[in-house]
């Protein structure tokens, strides 16, 4: 599945630049978005949480990754998951 990645900041311009927070597209359909915690016990670890939802559901789906790639992948799954009518 084609997934586009953008920095948060390069899509809200009056954040800071960062290349510790991405959102994830399908076409112009934000779907999920990953991101570092910069403090706290979590810090270093990465948060990703699908947005994208379909009618009739409201299910939050995230988690958290030791790096970007990882949950860069978990969002991708659980999109896929989503699309196929599957239990996300």
């Amino acid at each position: 599945m084609p997934v586009e990645w953008m920095r948060h900041s390069d899509m809200y311009r009056e954040l800071s630049p960062s290349n510790t927070d991405w959102i994830a597209f399908d076409g112009d359909r934000s779907i999920g978005r990953v991101y570092q915690f910069e403090a706290g016990l979590e810090k270093g670890l990465w948060l990703w949480t699908m947005t994208a939802t379909r009618p009739g559901t409201a299910t939050v789906t995230n988690g958290r990754t030791q790096t970007r790639g990882e949950a860069a992948r978990a969002v991708v799954e659980a999109y896929e998951r989503l699309l196929a009518g599957d239990e996300v």
